[in-house]
């Protein structure tokens, strides 16, 4: 069987192989008959080609690389038949291969190189061996990934059994919830003191200023007046010993009257003064207070107009300041005239503020009423109650229904 050779490139015969060769071709060139003389080195001769290396010559790397073994080399040229071939010295012993293969072994020997270069190398390629794949673990089978459950309210039966487990489990409180003893004992909040009513002319506002007034249920048609009874009952809620009320216009007779008989009724002094320039209203009026049985000394009725202006006064009339200088204080002064509020306010402010405590003003026009709460409030009197006057929507300047401004005056 022909020797199996390594292929291309040629790897140069080892030492021991020169050595042998030598000897062999030292033996042919002794004489026939001549006795055999030991084993000489010396150099081969300068070849111009390289002889392809048997395989058997690599020992264990044919082995691990499962190659077949090759037939010896044959006898040189020019040997002498019958001359027993030179003893072929044994191959060097190599270290035995790692249990972990030759691929280990090599990694031992070489220095650390990149695994492309370790698998790749020249010693392969040069034995026309395919290259060899590094060892692979088993691929891992992967778990099927489930999906996350989507957001929502848990089945009823997992409330009902977690509800049962966190009820047979004792609660622990913490420092935190553990109830601390007060150092000394707590007070009651005090009581908020109730608020007063968004309107002070409400229906029920205003019939229960009627009945303190009147000491009855009020009627549908005194709801008119409204406004007048809640000025009332509040002049004499706060009157001491006497009731004094001045009346500039007074055209009814049933306001003074009822003023008159509750401050009576309450153990107080009436004391009224009243004007009316109208002939028949103040001849009812005279005539309702007679009725009641009010003495002259308790009444003061004068049939004049009044003005503010001096200069403006008509005969037989009288000024407001005058009428309010009768009395130092007053109790309750009800203004209706319409040409008398703006010259009162002019003229006779320093009289309001310092005499009169509760002041009812009935305005005609916007003009009024602005010019009330600009004078009134600039001397501190306060708004309790007010109704802007109803125009009429053709003709502006016409008022279909009077306005009124409730104040508290300084003195009060």
């Amino acid at each position: 069987m022909p020797a199996i050779t390594a292929a291309k490139p040629p790897v140069p015969p080892p030492a021991a192989a020169r050595t042998t060769l030598a000897a062999l071709s030292a033996a042919a060139a002794e004489p026939a008959g001549a006795p055999p003389r030991g084993l000489l080195a010396a150099a081969l001769p300068p070849r111009a080609e390289p002889q392809a290396q048997p395989v058997h010559e690599l020992g264990p790397l044919a082995a691990l690389l499962n190659l077949a073994p090759a037939a010896p080399p044959a006898l040189p040229l020019g040997l002498p038949p019958g001359l027993p071939p030179a003893p072929r010295p044994a191959p060097p012993a190599e270290p035995a291969a790692p249990s972990g293969g030759l691929l280990s072994f090599l990694a031992q020997q070489a220095p650390p190189q990149p695994a492309p270069a370790i698998w790749e190398g020249p010693l392969l390629s040069a034995l026309g061996a395919a290259p060899l794949q590094p060892p692979q673990a088993p691929p891992t089978p992967e778990a099927p990934i489930s999906e996350a459950p989507l957001p929502g309210p848990a089945p009823a039966q997992a409330l009902a059994s977690a509800e049962a487990i966190l009820a047979s489990k004792p609660v622990l409180k913490s420092a935190a919830q553990a109830p601390v003893p007060p150092s000394k004992p707590r007070l009651a909040p005090p009581a908020k003191p109730a608020e007063p009513d968004a309107d002070p002319l409400a229906p029920a506002q205003i019939a229960a200023a009627y009945e303190a007034v009147h000491g009855s249920a009020m009627p549908a048609e005194a709801a008119g007046d409204g406004a007048d009874w809640l000025g009332l009952a509040r002049s004499l809620d706060e009157a001491k010993e006497s009731w004094r009320a001045l009346f500039l216009g007074a055209s009814q007779a049933d306001l003074p009257l009822a003023g008159a008989l509750a401050a009576r009724g309450r153990g107080l002094a009436p004391v009224l003064h009243a004007t009316e320039s109208h002939p028949g209203n103040f001849r009812r009026l005279l005539a309702a207070l007679e009725a009641k049985g009010l003495q002259a000394g308790e009444t003061r009725l004068l049939q004049a107009a009044v003005t503010t202006d001096p200069d403006s006064l008509p005969p037989g009339g009288a000024l407001v300041q005058g009428l309010l200088e009768r009395q130092e204080a007053w109790d309750y002064v009800r203004v209706s005239g319409p040409r008398v509020i703006g010259g009162l306010l002019k003229r006779a402010q320093p009289l309001l503020d310092a005499r009169v405590r509760w002041m009812m003003l009935r305005l005609e026009t916007r003009a009024q009423e602005a010019a009330a709460i600009k004078g009134l409030g600039a001397a501190k009197w306060k708004l309790v109650a007010e109704r802007p006057a109803r125009l009429q929507p053709g003709l502006p300047v016409t008022t279909a229904q009077p306005g009124i401004q409730l104040w508290r005056g300084p003195l009060a």
